[in-house]
């Protein structure tokens, strides 16, 4: 019972470029990075939400007997067809345009050679389609010896329930309870029906189209409709078990419609059921998500004392929950969210053994300052948790990226017992806990790597943890990815292991240890730059070649360095930002809690900064620098000695007006007049360091003879 508005909201943020990850295959990400360093505190006493997706998917058991859902969406609606079709039909509805479209293709079919069983089928579809019911085809067609039925019986099951009674699945309407419009006699064979395709794929048939799944809805909507909210509920919690959004949404519903002020009363009558409480306590448990305002309340609700109603929905369930409720666990995350520390103790004393309780257990000592309490509680926690199992998207109830953190508990337990391993300064600790997450928490992670870590350690933890890519990658053109409106590269496109390896390889080659840096750069472009940029920088320290060769040799590698400092030499964080492709300069807040960061760790940051240059993109400056070095190898007179000074000023004047005028200030001092100088640091030629001149060539031959 999906609402057309949410299928096609759920669908849009599919279309827009979210990233779909299996269930099966999940671990830590991959989803946009969060930063949890940049506010520990809020990080250690903040409980994540969760989300509604992963909660309705667990108020029941999935049923080993029916089939895991597969479908992303359950709606009927081709959307991409029905923006063809829109453009030219505006007078009709998709419906009617859909029912014309499935009459041909049924007529096509009837049209050909078909087995017995196809046929008998296809002519019932025809007959339900032009409202022709209880067709004697499908009658026929089960009348057949039970081995010819086939795949063709389930259908015509299923198909017979709808002649009656259909939820009409897809259609524009909001909650419908209490209608009792459902509840003829024909209506219950109807219903007996549905029933009969759920016990049969129980019983071994086989049900590629998830049929099953849907009648389990349409179960659902028949309680709904004779006012029976519990078996309504009980219904669609296993649809949801069995994967299904469109179980998920109905789910979704019903909670809203529960946890209105107006419908308070309602709720009382039916809150003794364990299974409501469950539903009830998903709802609130979600409270952030797309549906409500940062207060936790409903668009419509919010000017309601919506804050009252949450509190009146949580004394209503601790009112009527009993001792051992399996969900406490999560009524103790509530309570703590809403500042009741002696309320959360209370239900973590109550409630039975879970990942969550000892979570919540964890930032309750953190809270009363015992830190190695809180720490064995995370350790216990993380044993609950399996890697794969995540709560989705809070924004979105959906697996879905669309801009935010997704939650996968194993992953975010890793990261604040991370926290603490900085704390007390167990750093390689805190790199391999960081490492768990390294998808989702990519920007802690860096950190560690890139500012806390030496080099000596990162190289060692690489080369024990991070292997190369087994398989050779194709070239990344960050230029063209800038382009396309492209910032954050995500692992989907560069893993995560890719990207510590070239960060070590970056920090080797702030270091000056070019050579060694080119085998932990695995994109291969990158590392035939960083292989020319060691052999360039080699060569600028031959003694056996002329001065002119090695000033070109240290004039093209700051040139490369210039231009492609993002990959080669960059911070992955502060100062340079390459996490963002250097297209943002302060994207993360900076640490500020001095209580939870030791007087080590901090002389590690600052070690790990650049020793002259704190500047954003700080790799210009040492271009220039480096530009500069090659210009004292040119004689002043020459053009080679201008254009590098030149180009080197347009490297940093727009950022550092200061320093493009002493780089300016030196050419007026000493340099020769061109015509070109009249925009030096704006456009420069590149320099000739061929002997262009005569003038030019005397001039080199005495700089070399001497």
């Amino acid at each position: 019972m999906l609402n057309r508005k949410h299928k096609r909201m759920a669908l849009e943020m599919l279309l827009a470029g979210t990233l779909v990850l299996s269930m099966q295959s999940r671990a830590c990400g991959p989803f946009s990075p969060n930063y949890l360093l940049g506010n520990r505190n809020y990080a250690l006493f903040q409980m994540p939400n969760g989300s509604f997706i992963f909660e309705a998917r667990h108020l029941v058991e999935r049923d080993p007997k029916l089939p895991l859902s597969q479908k992303v969406d359950m709606d009927p609606v081709d959307w991409d067809e029905y923006g063809d079709y829109y453009d030219t039909h505006q007078g009709e509805s998709y419906e009617n345009f859909a029912r014309k479209k499935r009459k041909l293709e049924i007529e096509v079919k009837l049209q050909t050679p078909l087995p017995i069983a196809e046929r008998l089928y296809y002519l019932g579809a025809r007959d339900f389609y032009h409202g022709v019911y209880d067709s004697p085809w499908f009658h026929q067609l089960l009348a057949l010896p039970r081995p010819e039925q086939g795949k063709w019986r389930l259908k015509a099951l299923y198909t017979m329930a709808r002649d009656v009674f259909d939820s009409g699945e897809g259609s524009d309407y909001e909650l419908q309870y209490d209608t009792m419009v459902y509840m003829s006699d024909e209506s219950w064979k109807s219903i007996k029906l549905y029933q009969q395709v759920i016990d049969e794929v129980r019983n071994g048939e086989p049900d590629p189209e998830e049929l099953s799944i849907a009648s389990l809805g349409q179960l659902g909507f028949y309680s709904l409709n004779k006012a029976d909210l519990p078996s309504a509920i009980k219904f669609y919690a296993q649809q949801a078990a069995q994967g299904s959004y469109s179980g998920k949404d109905s789910l979704r519903s019903i909670s809203r419609y529960l946890t209105k002020q107006s419908n308070f009363s309602l709720l009382e009558k039916i809150i003794s059921d364990p299974l409501v409480q469950k539903l009830i306590i998903a709802e609130i448990f979600v409270r952030h998500d797309w549906a409500y305002n940062q207060e936790g309340c409903a668009d419509e609700d919010s000017n309601r004392g919506c804050a009252v109603q949450r509190d009146k929905l949580i004394n209503l369930l601790l009112k009527h929950r009993v001792k051992g409720f399996a969900w406490s666990d999560r009524l103790a995350a509530l309570a703590y969210r809403n500042g009741d520390y002696a309320l959360t103790q209370s239900l973590l004393e109550d409630a039975p053994e879970s990942g969550l309780r000892e979570w919540l257990n964890a930032k309750m000592a953190l809270r009363a300052g015992d830190i190695p309490l809180a720490t064995r509680y995370y350790a216990r926690a993380a044993k609950f948790f399996p890697e794969d199992e995540t709560w989705g998207n809070p924004m979105t109830e959906s697996d879905y990226y669309h801009g935010n953190e997704i939650i996968v508990p194993s992953c975010r337990i890793a990261s604040e017992q991370a926290i603490l391993a900085l704390k007390r300064d167990d750093y390689l600790q805190a790199m391999a806990l960081f490492y768990k997450g390294k998808d989702i928490y990519w920007a802690d992670l860096a950190d560690v790597a890139e500012s806390v870590l030496t080099l000596p350690e990162l190289q060692a933890f690489v080369d024990k943890n991070v292997p190369a890519p087994q398989q050779p990658l194709k070239p990344f053109d960050l230029a063209a990815f800038q382009k396309e409106g492209g910032y954050y590269v995500y692992p989907t496109r560069i893993s995560s292991n890719v990207k510590l390896r070239a960060l070590l390889a970056r920090r080797l080659i702030r270091n000056g240890k070019y050579q060694q840096a080119v085998t932990y750069f695995d994109i291969p472009n990158y590392r035939e730059a960083a292989q020319k940029l060691a052999d360039l920088m080699a060569k600028a320290k031959q003694t056996n070649i002329s001065s002119r060769e090695r000033a070109q040799a240290q004039y093209e590698a700051a040139r490369l360095l210039r231009y492609k400092g993002i990959e080669l030499v960059a911070y992955e964080m502060y100062p340079d930002y390459a996490i963002t492709s250097g297209q943002y300069s302060s994207p993360y807040r900076s640490f500020t809690e001095g209580d939870w960061i030791s007087d080590k760790e901090y002389q590690r940051w600052d070690n790990a900064l650049p020793s002259k240059e704190n500047n954003f993109l700080h790799y210009r400056w040492q271009a220039a620098e480096m530009a500069g070095k090659a210009a004292d190898l040119l004689h002043p007179k020459t053009q080679a000695w201008a254009a590098v000074l030149c180009n080197a000023a347009s490297w940093v004047r727009y950022l550092d007006p200061e320093t493009g005028g002493e780089i300016y200030r030196r050419y007026v001092r000493s340099g020769k007049a061109f015509d070109w100088a009249a925009h030096f640091g704006r456009n420069c030629p590149e320099p000739m360091f061929v002997k262009s001149t005569e003038q030019e060539t005397k001039i080199y031959n005495k700089v070399e003879r001497g």
